[in-house]
């Protein structure tokens, strides 16, 4: 019964919608998958995007966010971490106001606002084995169910693990409670081990290497003694050795030779002349010891200023505020693409005026070195990504030099670009060079970063039009840690639209703050493909998930990525989405319907990705059954139909047994605005195990809407027989499907039986 209401709620809210929650906070720093799960729904968090009242936070594998909120509190979650914001409310200081949060998963690094400063019994956090009450302070937090380890390769002990850090305006201290007896506090540098429930408190020398994240202890430079820490911290590094899900680090790149292609004037100096006006630009610029900094693309030259050289002069949109002020341009160079279009790019130095993040708020900040490239001819309207189809290999051409955020400068050593533009995916590398790291009057070393990634297309605008993460190592005393970790942004330009490109992004960093790039590419290769399809509302899949049996899905209204004939990938908007990933798809077939459509089915084999709606990122180990079909279906208005079984892939039970859809038929009632379906033949599975199901009734959920090709929530019941099964076992599923086909020809079905267990997933198609 649980698993038909969680599918039914999910059919409801693809059908109607839900009513916006308040916006309390926003993202400021979001890398690798980052969502939050919001009334039912998973929404793709990026940079800049808002934070709501009652969201799930989430963040997978090698990813990390940090999101500040209305009282200028913030929070910043490790990988694989989940927070759920159970009530934020903030006035600005006129009562009533509340910070309360569960930590559900991972760990988090936080830094209490106005609200925890002010009154201490509306902050808390909510864990498994104690409630966190805050006092006004610097603190963080890690929750161990199984999947924390130590630096020795040993698993430490499940339970909470905290530190108090301290450093954050307020008394320094936090509260922590369960049913073993009265609060206890705990000050500045105190660590804590909170075993379960009903265990107390108990106080270690140290904290684990794992309780501080990687992004935040190396953002904050707890090292240096400024507000991200203090000195003496165990995890301010925040190496690769410090963290409970160790990463894998990429082998030195080779040094890459390359020239810089510059217009030199009589005096040596960079010249530009004679150059059309700029129509886009894209700035990076760092930030230093315990603030970060920013990269932002515009593709309509709505809100920059240049010089007769092209250079930029300022910039402006939102929070970001960017002017060369008294500072000077230098690192000048431009280059000059097939179609005339030029590319002009340079370094801000001096005194300048930036907004840095501070981790509370922006500031606008004076003497930061800001990274700049201007273009013209830029198009303003639309993208070939989506339109075009193959494999772009590029050359670097240059861009000015890397820089951190003491003004530090480096040099680019080596670098690989590949955009592919059918699967939609971008890989990077970089090799960065820093031959000396001065912080203040101190030469703390070299830097060489030797970083990898890749990235995926994210629509024109401030990100670009592919983003991604970076990892990788840094190797010299100047490093804050030998690991790193960054983001890129990609801008693209081109008579056809892949001939140049743009990459700007940020690395974490050196001892002086963070380190960014801007370098710029022209295509060395292209291998032409087929372009991706996009085609919508028109295919069924089903999983299953561990925590969730019987979890199923089907695509209302989202966009399906194909690479031939099979789905490779889907999104739907604030809901779910999938990829194929490292996958292969099995078990392919289709049928041509009488409308003149086709039907196609397959399953996706182990090592795909999906994001339910219920349980978020997961990677089902019985692989992805799907059925898709031609797009802007038109149902019917009046008749009544019999659609027959026509083909699917495996059936797959939740330990990985297969089995098979062996016949099945539904007749389908068209009315002027709705239908109906009752089942003509029984659905029928059979399983290796020796169990087979028959789904004879259409029970609950039999009715659908003529505004949408779906059909959803509708719940089978039946027989089980063989196997574990007593004679004439009852036997329930929850199945959800999608008319496809010009005319409605064909029906995608896609659906769990989980009673009696193990619960068994399908994907089937019936046609008229």
């Amino acid at each position: 019964m649980i698993a038909i209401l969680r599918t039914f709620a999910i059919a409801l809210a693809l059908a109607s919608g839900c009513a916006a929650a308040a916006d309390i906070g926003r993202v400021v720093l979001a890398a690798g998958e980052t969502t939050a799960l919001r009334q039912g729904q998973v929404v793709r968090l990026a940079n800049g995007q808002p934070v709501q009242d009652r969201d799930v936070l989430r963040t997978g594998a090698a990813s990390n966010m940090q999101v500040r909120f209305d009282d200028d509190s913030y929070v910043s979650m490790r990988e694989n971490s989940e927070i759920r914001i159970d009530q934020f409310k903030f006035t600005g200081g006129n009562g009533d106001e509340s910070a309360f949060f569960s930590l559900l998963k991972g760990g988090l690094r936080a830094v209490t606002g106005l609200i925890g400063q002010r009154d201490h019994d509306n902050y808390r956090m909510v864990t498994p084995t104690a409630t966190i009450g805050i006092r006004g302070t610097d603190w963080a937090a890690t929750l161990c169910q199984g999947d924390c380890v130590n630096p020795d390769g040993s698993r430490a002990n499940d339970g909470l693990y905290g530190r108090v850090v301290g450093l954050s305006n307020g008394t320094n201290q936090i509260t922590v409670t369960n049913e073993s007896g009265p609060p206890t506090t705990l000050g500045i540098n105190s660590n804590f081990y909170v075993k379960d429930r009903n265990s107390g408190v108990q106080l270690l020398l140290v904290s684990p290497d794992f309780v501080l994240s990687k992004l935040e202890s190396r953002s904050r430079g707890g090292s240096q003694g400024t507000a991200g820490g203090t000195g003496n911290e165990q995890a301010t590094s925040g190496g690769a050795s410090s963290e409970s899900r160790p990463s894998t680090v990429p082998a030195p790149l080779p040094p890459l030779p390359f020239v810089i292609t510059q217009d030199l004037g009589p005096q040596g100096a960079p010249s530009v002349v004679s150059l059309a006006q700029p129509n886009g630009f894209v700035i990076v610029f760092p930030g230093g010891v315990g603030t970060f900094g920013n990269a932002f693309f515009d593709n309509s030259q709505s809100t920059a200023t240049f010089d007769g050289q092209n250079n930029l002069t300022s910039a402006s949109s939102g929070t970001l505020t960017a002017s060369l002020a008294g500072g000077t341009v230098t690192d000048s160079g431009s280059v000059t693409i097939g179609n005339g279009q030029t590319f002009v790019w340079g370094r801000w130095t001096g005194a300048t005026s930036v907004p840095l993040y501070n981790g509370s708020m922006y500031v606008q900040t004076a003497n930061v070195p800001l990274l700049f490239g201007t273009a013209t001819g830029i198009n303003t309207t639309g993208s070939v990504v989506g339109q075009l189809g193959g494999v772009a290999t590029y050359a670097y051409v240059g861009g000015p030099h890397p820089v951190d955020g003491g003004g530090n400068v480096g040099s680019i050593t080596s670098t690989t670009n590949t955009i592919n533009f059918t699967t939609l995916v971008q890989t990077l590398s970089i090799g960065m060079s820093f031959p000396s790291i001065m912080v203040g009057a101190t030469n703390t070393g070299s830097a060489v970063f030797s970083l990898s990634g890749t990235g995926s297309h994210s629509g024109m605008g401030s990100g670009g039009e592919f983003s991604g993460s970076l990892s990788g190592t840094c190797a010299g005393g100047g490093c804050s840690s030998t690991y790193a970790f960054g983001s890129f942004t990609t801008g693209l330009a081109g008579t056809v639209g892949y001939e140049f490109s743009t990459i700007g992004g940020l690395v974490d960093g050196t001892q002086a703050g963070q380190a960014a790039f801007l370098n710029a590419y022209q295509v060395s290769s292209f291998t032409p493909g087929p372009a991706p399809v996009f085609l919508t509302g028109q295919m069924a899949w089903a999983n299953l998930s561990p925590s969730v049996p019987g979890s199923t899905t089907s695509l209302a209204t989202g966009t399906t990525t194909y690479s031939g004939s099979n789905p490779v990938s889907f999104f739907v908007p604030s809901s779910s989405s999938g990829s194929l990933g490292a996958g292969t798809i099995l078990e392919t077939g289709s049928v041509g319907l009488a409308d003149g459509g086709t039907m196609n089915w397959g399953r996706w084999s182990t090592n795909s990705n999906i994001v339910d709606p219920i349980v978020g990122a997961i990677n089902p180990s019985t692989g992805v059954p799907f059925v898709v079909g031609n797009a802007n279906t038109v149902v019917p208005t009046s008749g009544t139909f019999l659609y027959s079984f026509a083909g699917a892939p495996k059936a797959s039970d939740v330990n990985g047994n297969l089995g098979t859809v062996t016949g099945g038929a539904f007749n389908v009632s068209f009315g002027a605005s709705s239908g109906s379906f009752t089942v003509a033949s029984p659905v029928t599975l059979s399983m290796t195990t020796g169990v087979s199901y028959s789904l004879a009734t259409c029970s609950s959920g039999c009715s659908f809407s003529n505004s949408s090709p779906v059909a959803g929530g509708m719940t089978l019941s039946g027989t089980c027989t063989g196997g574990a099964c007593s004679a004439s076992s009852p036997a329930t599923g929850s199945t959800a499907g999608i008319f496809v086909g010009p005319q409605a020809a064909g029906l995608a079905v896609a659906g769990n039986v989980f009673s009696p267990a193990p619960t068994v997933s399908f994907a089937a198609g019936f046609k008229r």
